[in-house]
């Protein structure tokens, strides 16, 4: 499989660390397909709301103050498609508790990328 330029598997972890680097890099595309991992369950260690709501707010940004709020799904019949975020993020912050949101509001704010966190803990590693 090849999206977004990236080679693997489907659905194997290496493709997904592929896909958080990318994520790490601002490419809004890659952190709406973290986030969409994360609410089906398809991430590494499965559904995580929180995390998906992480992902999908800091999709409307793409990590910049420059880019259009947006998610981004691959549909076989019609390849890559993209739309606004918004119905997305208020049905997870429905889903979620209100400490859940602030967590999420704090780890927002206090974001910065760190490729070390597309590893599991005891493979860490630089990457350049």
């Amino acid at each position: 499989m090849c999206t977004l330029g990236i080679i693997s598997e489907k659905g194997s972890e290496e493709q997904w660390r592929w896909y958080c680097l990318a994520a790490m890099q601002g490419l809004s595309k890659a952190q709406s397909k973290l986030a969409r991992d994360y609410r089906s369950g398809d991430a590494p260690g499965g559904a995580d709301l929180s995390k998906a709501l992480f992902w999908y707010t800091l999709s409307d940004t793409g990590g910049s103050a420059v880019s259009q709020p947006h998610y981004c799904y691959y549909d076989a019949n019609v390849g890559y498609t993209c739309k606004r975020s918004a119905g997305v993020v208020k049905q997870l912050r429905s889903e979620l508790s209100d400490e859940d949101i602030a967590e999420v509001e704090r780890l927002l704010a206090d974001w910065e990328p760190n490729p070390d966190d597309c590893y599991e803990p005891n493979e860490a590693q630089t990457v350049n």
